[in-house]
């Protein structure tokens, strides 16, 4: 970096801070604009919009008391010269963290070492491009001059992915706006702080989480995580749509604390752990029952905080509870609305009031749920020696043809068709090379490209 750089990069921390460097501000005046200060963008003399944190806007006004503008100058790196970073490794690096989920980053960097006689980080950018697989471009912010260190891990069941992940050092993560505009993944970000502390920033609201609570927040705006000291995590992406149906809004329940100690939360925090550990022993016909117990738990939490808001009531309670039982009993040939009204203590029609906020009938959203169950299977090799009339029955249809004829209306395609089609597909596309094996992600987060039912030949 040359001095003319250094001078426009002094000059733009200066026009940064300025408002809050004021002699006569008191120390509360000066804490209300440095919180304005970190909540706007401003523009790098690069050309690109950037946000800092109060964290960073405090030292720069530190260095620049001290030492005035030329304190504010970016200091000369001690490897000034070197090549510090080899960028087209990450895609590699990438691969082979997708090819074994468990590899550490000190056995990725070992790997590349070993094939390329480069010696790479094997921390901080291993890190960031394994993690870009699921949490897209974020950026890594060190707190100290320690090096960085995590453990990383995933897996997926279902299209429910859970993470875990552990830091000895202090660090804040962040998804800026335009990465999330380039992210286009639709799912909700659970956090369940196992150890340590974590401060969650999104949208103007921070909260900060302590071991045994636990959060969720949407993962499609840009947001901040900060790690004060070492913790631990478990991560949980969920399809969007499983948690915002009817008139549902995460924007009430975004950074709110939960307990994981007691109630539903606690069965929540037992069962996404335990699920973690387990997924290698859940048998695939399982696997769907089990993330939609998950995730309907999840939900109902988040109904039965908001008690006493006018935005949720007792129709929503039910009408969640209803969904969850459906998801448990789906492959029960006689459900129901009959069955339903039973079951709740509730009249038919009641029933039917309650669910007009999904803009569809329970009857018709029971056959929705079992087509889409006869769809995964069918599209899922492990399933591929299962007729497809043991496929439709195993969902609770009674009948192949009314099958048949609902699976062709709802997808453009007979069952047979569609398989046939997906295998020759899935035969030639380029992800086989990496040879992933179980578990795979869920096709929202891996393949973007996978082709629309109704558009195959």
């Amino acid at each position: 970096m040359d001095h003319d750089q250094q001078e426009q990069i002094a000059l733009h921390r200066w026009a940064v801070i300025a408002e809050a460097a004021g002699q006569d501000l008191t120390a509360r005046e000066r804490g209300a604009l440095v919180r304005q200060i970190a909540g706007r963008p401003h523009a790098h003399p690069d050309g690109s919009p950037r946000t800092y944190s109060r964290q960073t806007i405090d030292r720069w006004l530190r260095a620049w008391r001290q030492g005035g503008l030329d304190a504010l100058r970016p200091a000369e790196r001690s490897d000034t010269g070197v090549v510090r970073g080899h960028p087209e490794l990450f895609a590699e690096a990438s691969a082979l963290r997708l090819e074994l989920p468990g590899r550490s980053a000190a056995q990725i960097a070992s790997i590349l070492y070993h094939r390329h006689g480069i010696k790479v980080s094997e921390r901080r950018d291993f890190w960031e491009a394994g993690a870009r697989c699921l949490f897209g471009t974020v950026h890594l912010d060190m707190r100290r001059r320690d090096a960085f260190s995590a453990n990383f891990e995933y897996t997926s069941i279902a299209d429910l992915v859970l993470c875990r992940l552990a830091s000895s050092v202090p660090h804040r993560v962040a998804l800026t706006d335009t990465a999330a505009r380039q992210l286009g993944r639709n799912f909700v970000k659970a956090i369940l702080q196992i150890d340590g502390c974590s401060v969650l920033s999104q949208n103007g609201r921070t909260t900060a989480l302590r071991a045994g609570e636990w959060s969720v927040y949407d993962f499609e705006q840009p947001y901040s995580v900060e790690v004060p000291k070492s913790a631990e995590l478990c991560i949980l992406l969920i399809p969007r749509d499983k948690v915002l149906t009817g008139d549902f809004d995460l924007g009430n329940f975004a950074l709110r604390r939960f307990s994981g100690r007691r109630g539903l939360g606690k069965l929540i925090w037992s069962l996404a752990l335990a699920t973690f550990d387990q997924v290698p022993e859940i048998q695939d016909r399982s696997s769907r029952d089990v993330a939609d117990i998950l995730v309907q738990m999840i939900r109902m939490a988040l109904v039965d905080s908001s008690e006493g808001h006018a935005w949720v009531d007792s129709k929503e309670a039910l009408r969640q509870r209803v969904k969850l039982y459906i998801a448990r009993h789906l492959a029960d040939a006689d459900l129901s609305i009959t069955k339903l009204a039973g079951v709740t203590q509730c009249s038919k029609r009641y029933l039917h009031m309650v669910f007009q906020p999904e803009q569809i009938s329970i009857s018709d959203y029971i056959l929705k749920l079992r087509l889409d169950r006869c769809r995964e299977d069918l599209l899922n090799p492990a399933c591929a020696q299962r007729s497809i009339t043991d496929i439709a029955y195993s969902w609770g249809f009674n009948n192949s043809n009314h099958f048949s004829r609902c699976f062709k209306q709802t997808f453009g395609v007979c069952p047979r068709h569609m398989r046939n089609a997906f295998t020759a597909w899935s035969a030639d596309r380029p992800e086989d090379s990496l040879k992933m094996p179980r578990p795979q992600l869920p096709a929202a987060l891996l393949l973007p490209a996978l082709p629309d039912p109704k558009k195959l030949p």
